[in-house]
């Protein structure tokens, strides 16, 4: 098989709300995986953002570890 592209994007509304609490996360573990993680954000609530952030950085915490693995 030959080598897979992928095109990644992500878009969000912030709408009427002071910051953007969405966050998104992209990740190509193995040749032909393509992994993806959406953590909406909390309606506003305080820390929102960052409690969005930490979901999807600890989602990508078991791929990370197998991207190096490969390296």
């Amino acid at each position: 098989m030959g080598p897979l592209w992928f095109d990644v994007g992500s878009a969000s509304d912030q709408g009427p709300r002071s910051e953007q609490q969405d966050a998104t996360g992209w990740a190509a573990p193995r040749r032909s995986t393509l992994v993806g993680c959406l953590a909406d954000g909390m309606g506003g609530e305080t820390a929102g953002g960052a409690a969005s952030t930490a979901a999807v950085k600890a989602f990508f915490r078991p791929v990370a570890g197998d991207l190096a693995s490969r390296a």
